[in-house]
C-alpha cells in the first residue's frame, strides 16, 4: 500500500474550485455481504451531494448526476470494493476526480461541498513527529520501511545501497582482485549466516559501515527516528557503525523476511508510541511556558492568521470544531460566517493544512485534551506574533 504523501496533500490543498466535493466513507478490508454496506455508505453520500449541488449551486438533477458520474462509476466497480482499507477518500472538482484508500478508520461518512477540498481527516497520516523508519537488518535482504501509526510502506533504495552482505563481500573481492591480480581476495567465501565466526563478525561490521554510509544520507533528509530489526547480535553492531543520532535505543528482535512488513510495523508501533506521547506532552508544556507572551496563543483569530501565514510551529486543534469563513490575505483578516456556504471554507482546517505543509506539527484533540480549556485551537509560534 502506497502511503499518502505531503506532496499529494499540497496538490489537493491547491485546488480552489467551486463545487469541490469531498466524501469520506468507511470501508472494510473483509466482508461477509460482498461489501454491500460499504457501497451503500458511498451511494448515500453521492445522493446527498446531488441534493446539495441542486440546493447550493442551482444544478438540475441530470446536471448533478452527470457531474458526479466519476463517483457513480467507482460505485459500480465491484473489483474496487474488494481491495479496500478502512476509509475511502473521494475528491471531485470540475474536470477531475481522485480517490484514496486509506488506513484511517472513521465511524460514519462525511460529505463537504465548497470551493476547496476538506482535508482535515487525512492529517493524522502526515504527523511529522509520528513518522519513523524501520530498518530490517536481514543480512541476505536488507529492507527499509517508512511508517507512522497508520501506514507502513517499503522504501525503494538507490542502487548504490548494498542490500546484502554478499554485495559487500563481492565488492571486497573485486577490489582485492584488482589490487593483487589474484582472482580471489582475502574476503573468503560468501556469508550465509550459518553460525557466526570472528571473521564473520568482522565482515558484518565492515558491511554495516558501508551500509550505514548510504542510509545515513536518507535518514538525515527526514530527521525522523529509526527502529532497527534483526537477530539479537545485529542491531548493536549497526549502532556502532552509524553516525545518525536518531536510532531508537530499543529494537525488534527476530529474523524477518520480505513478507514481514506488517508484523514489523505492529511491533514498531508499540515501541514508538511512548516516544510520540512524550513528544506531545513536551509540546503542550512548551505552550504553557510561552502562553503569557507573544510566542504562543489560544486566541482563535490570532492563531488561525498565524497558521495561514506559516508562523506556527505546533498547532493543537479540537477535533470537532469548525470555523466557516474566508481569509482576506491582502488585509490580513478573517471574515467568519455561521454556516458552510458556497465561497467559504473551514478556516481551522485551512490553518491545520498550512501548518503541515510548512513542516509544523498538528495534533487533533478531543475537547478534554486541549491544552487551554475551552479553546478550539492553540498554537506555539515560530516567532513572536502580535495581532
Amino acid at each position: 500500500m502506497e502511503a499518502f504523501t505531503i506532496n499529494q496533500l499540497n496538490e489537493l490543498a491547491g485546488k480552489k474550485e467551486p463545487r469541490s466535493v469531498t466524501i469520506f466513507s468507511p470501508t472494510r478490508r473483509q466482508s461477509t455481504d460482498n461489501y454491500q454496506q460499504d457501497k451503500i455508505h458511498f451511494k448515500n453520500q453521492l445522493q446527498d451531494a446531488e441534493a446539495q449541488l441542486a440546493q447550493q449551486y442551482g444544478m438540475s438533477e441530470a446536471e448533478a448526476k452527470e457531474y458526479l458520474h466519476p463517483g457513480y462509476d467507482l460505485l459500480a466497480d465491484n473489483t474496487f470494493w474488494q481491495y479496500g482499507q478502512d476509509m475511502l477518500a473521494f475528491f471531485l472538482s470540475p474536470g477531475e476526480s481522485q480517490y484514496f484508500q486509506l488506513p484511517l478508520p472513521i465511524e460514519s461518512p462525511e460529505l463537504y461541498i465548497g470551493h476547496s477540498y476538506r482535508l482535515r481527516p487525512m492529517l493524522p497520516l502526515l504527523h511529522g513527529n509520528e513518522q519513523y523508519y524501520i530498518l530490517n537488518l536481514n543480512l541476505e535482504d536488507v529492507r527499509l520501511y517508512k511508517a507512522n501509526q497508520y501506514n507502513c510502506s517499503e522504501v525503494e533504495l538507490p542502487e548504490n545501497v548494498p542490500t546484502s552482505i554478499d554485495d559487500y563481500l563481492q565488492y571486497v573481492e573485486k577490489q582485492e582482485s584488482l589490487q593483487h591480480q589474484s582472482g580471489v581476495g582475502a574476503a573468503g567465501g560468501i556469508f550465509h549466516g550459518h553460525g557466526v565466526t570472528d571473521r564473520d563478525k568482522t565482515d558484518i561490521e565492515q558491511y554495516f559501515y558501508m551500509l550505514s554510509q548510504e542510509l545515513d544520507k536518507i535518514f538525515k533528509e527526514d530527521q525522523i527516528p529509526v527502529v532497527l530489526a534483526g537477530v539479537e547480535y545485529l542491531p548493536p553492531r549497526y549502532r556502532k557503525t552509524t553516525h545518525y543520532n536518531k536510532i531508537s535505543e530499543e529494537s525488534i528482535t527476530g529474523s524477518f523476511g520480505p513478507k514481514d512488513g506488517q508484523k514489523l510495523h505492529q511491533e514498531a508501533k508499540e515501541l514508538m508510541m511512548p516516544h510520540f506521547q512524550e513528544k506531545q506532552t513536551q509540546a503542550e508544556q512548551k505552550y504553557h511556558n510561552l502562553k503569557s507572551g507573544d510566542m504562543a496563543a489560544s486566541d482563535t483569530e490570532k492563531t488561525v492568521l498565524a497558521a495561514l501565514t506559516g508562523q506556527v510551529e505546533t498547532l493543537f486543534l479540537r477535533r470537532d470544531a469548525v470555523l466557516w469563513g474566508q481569509y482576506d490575505a491582502e488585509n490580513y483578516q478573517l471574515h467568519t460566517e455561521q454556516d458552510s456556504a458556497p465561497g467559504n471554507t473551514d478556516l481551522l482546517t485551512e490553518a491545520a493544512v498550512q501548518t503541515v505543509l510548512m513542516k509544523g506539527e498538528v495534533y487533533l484533540c478531543n475537547a478534554d485534551e486541549m491544552p487551554a480549556g475551552d479553546s478550539v485551537v492553540v498554537a506555539v509560534f515560530r516567532n513572536p506574533v502580535v495581532l
